[in-house]
């Protein structure tokens, strides 16, 4: 509904721009001054005034007499286009709602946040950004995305699409949205907002008019994201049951892995091992002309001599249709499915959760043997180990297996590190 309303009256100011250069016979984009695409230029707002006697709407109906929906007051509209001279202008489309005079000196600090539609040179659509203005709804979008990545700072908060803090976030977002105290995120939301030591930036949601109009703009902010070109598919499509979903198509597999998410890969030796999702991004193969999507991951490893956290790259290569999440390089924890490989070297691991607690265990028991003091690095063991010689680097293409001693079924192995 939002979308269908923002689009009828970019339509209606577009006819109302074209009237407007069929009466002044001159270059609208002159009179209104342009704006160019890079950060140091000013954009210009471009409304109709008093004096104005063209129709602002073709179709003869009357905007904003109360029998039509009008989109909402909290969003100021902006179509960012080029013009027939290859410039770039900004349209600004304010809230049908307000008076004439307001229309005319509209600035998106009366609106509680701007949504701004980019055109490409052929006046497709290229992009979506959403700039928040209001207090309260910086402080609820800070409480729930404080630890996202992608943003180091927070005093102008403007989003991107494809938006991907929200859609990494959307279960918690959408609790807050509809104010249910049931739900963890807003009971401690409403916890903290009564503590002693409560952050600066979240003070302006102990108002309890601040508090409800930051939930309702929070809740319409949703529905402009579900409605742009870019995600509209996805939440009418697979994103309906994305949280439940075993398999996903190549255009949405960044949902799945938003940063923080604990995954596992066979990558080492064909052994389940724990990551923590980074970042990912996109980009292009150079010789096959297909979109490559890289995943970089933290784990933490041993060097002879300390633990380190490390960063391990999976890539998928661009596939049609939808693919088994279970089936890619590396997947989320909560997908996993057991396997009688695992049940044999990791024992009844059935679930993610008995999967999870394994891991945690063989970690343990891991760690414990690397920090051994010098002097207690014997160890009895049974199976597969590496096979180094002079000076050669160790990999998992020269492991072997190790023979028990004469008479037992253990060998002695000296705790060696590598760095």
């Amino acid at each position: 509904m939002v979308a269908a309303l923002e689009q009828k009256y970019i339509e209606l100011l577009q006819q109302k721009i074209a009237n407007l250069e069929e009466q002044v016979g001159s270059n609208l984009t002159n009179e209104a001054g342009m704006s160019s695409r890079c950060s140091d230029c000013s954009p210009v707002a471009i409304h109709g005034d008093a004096e104005d006697n063209s129709n602002p709407n073709p179709q003869g109906a009357e905007l904003g007499n109360g029998d039509e929906e009008s989109p909402s007051k909290s969003v100021l509209f902006c179509l960012r286009r080029y013009n027939e001279q290859g410039s770039i202008e900004e349209i600004y489309v304010p809230s049908v709602a307000v008076t004439k005079q307001q229309e005319t000196n509209a600035t998106s600090t009366q609106y509680s946040m701007t949504l701004l539609r980019a055109l490409n040179p052929v006046g497709l659509y290229d992009y979506t950004m959403i700039t928040i203005e209001d207090e309260g709804l910086k402080a609820l979008l800070f409480y729930v995305l404080w630890h996202h990545p992608i943003y180091s700072h927070w005093e102008r908060m403007s989003f991107t699409s494809v938006f991907e803090p929200f859609v990494h976030n959307w279960s918690r977002l959408q609790d807050i949205a509809d104010n249910d105290e049931s739900k963890p995120i807003v009971a401690g939301l409403l916890k903290e907002l009564r503590s002693a030591n409560l952050s600066n930036k979240l003070v302006p949601l102990r108002d309890s008019r601040t508090w409800t109009k930051a939930v309702a703009d929070l809740k319409e902010l949703l529905q402009l994201v579900r409605d742009t070109p870019d995600l509209e598919p996805y939440f009418s499509g697979a994103g309906a049951i994305h949280e439940n979903a075993d398999t996903i198509p190549f255009r949405y597999i960044w949902t799945i892995f938003p940063p923080g998410e604990v995954v596992i890969s066979r990558s080492y030796m064909d052994q389940l091992q724990a990551f923590i999702v980074k970042e990912s991004f996109a980009e292009t193969h150079p010789k096959k002309n297909k979109e490559l999507w890289n995943l970089v991951c933290w784990t933490y490893d041993w060097n002879g001599s300390e633990f380190n956290r490390v960063s391990v790259n999976f890539i998928v290569e661009e596939y049609r249709g939808n693919k088994n999440i279970s089936s890619l390089i590396c997947y989320p924890i909560k997908h996993y499915k057991g396997t009688s490989d695992d049940y044999a070297v990791l024992g009844n691991v059935e679930s993610p959760q008995a999967l999870k607690y394994a891991l945690i265990r063989r970690g343990r028991r891991f760690r414990e043997l690397c920090l051994k003091k010098v002097g207690s690095q014997v160890f009895e063991y049974d199976g597969f180990a590496f096979s180094s010689g002079h000076r050669e680097r160790m990999s998992y293409r020269n492991y072997y297996q190790v023979k028990p001693l004469v008479g037992t079924r253990k060998a002695i192995l000296m705790a060696v590190g590598y760095r």
